[in-house]
């Protein structure tokens, strides 16, 4: 679909939709893959999507499994189990994720308002790019943070996380720790090239 809209109450599945100058409202989609260029796409449900963005603006209020292709877009996610994949100038939101982020990001930012207690795995691989996470309360995980020549911040974070230096002429540390009140799996491991890094313990 070129230069026009579309509404659709429920996609089973969406074996390849594609939208260029289009804004489309879709009530729930259960499966598929979308690619959207220049356009807008808002959706109350997605459930195990591949979505491949350029230039546009999206918004899924309740997400599944979600996999990204997102290059220069504005995406504003409510809820989601997983998210993975790779953004390039793009500024991603999400206010709540229950299992799994993935991600490799240049430029761009990445707020994650509110990851559960329950979360299994935090993998991002940032360049030039700024990274918000906020842990809920009671959320325990092993930590790991390279970073070059990048800035880190980790407010609430308890106990302190340990810093070493593996290259004070090129600016590379790594931050550990282990956090919150129980023993757990789930991990957060992030390798940052530049930008600055915020992980919230609320």
């Amino acid at each position: 679909l070129s230069n026009g809209s579309l509404d659709a109450e429920e996609i089973r599945n969406a074996l390849s939709l594609d939208l260029t100058f289009c804004k489309a409202d879709i009530g729930k989609l259960e499966e598929g893959r979308v690619s959207v260029s220049f356009g807008e796409l808002r959706m109350n449900e997605a459930d195990n999507i591949t979505l491949i963005t350029r230039s546009s603006k999206v918004h899924i209020e309740d997400a599944g499994e979600l996999n990204l292709d997102s290059k220069r877009d504005v995406l504003n996610i409510g809820t989601a189990a997983t998210i993975t994949g790779t953004t390039y100038f793009t500024d991603l939101s999400a206010k709540e994720i229950t299992g799994e982020i993935s991600l490799v990001t240049k430029y761009g930012n990445l707020t994650f308002d509110d990851i559960s207690e329950n979360f299994s795995l935090v993998n991002i691989n940032s360049s030039y790019a700024d990274v918000d996470l906020s842990m809920a309360p009671q959320a325990s995980y092993n930590m790991e943070i390279r970073h070059t020549d990048a800035f880190v911040t980790l407010p609430g974070v308890s106990p302190e996380p340990e810093k070493s230096e593996i290259s004070a002429e090129n600016k590379i540390f790594l931050t550990t720790g282990k956090v919150g009140p129980r023993p757990s799996r789930a991990r957060i491991r992030i390798e940052a090239l530049k930008g600055e890094i915020r992980l919230k313990q609320k």
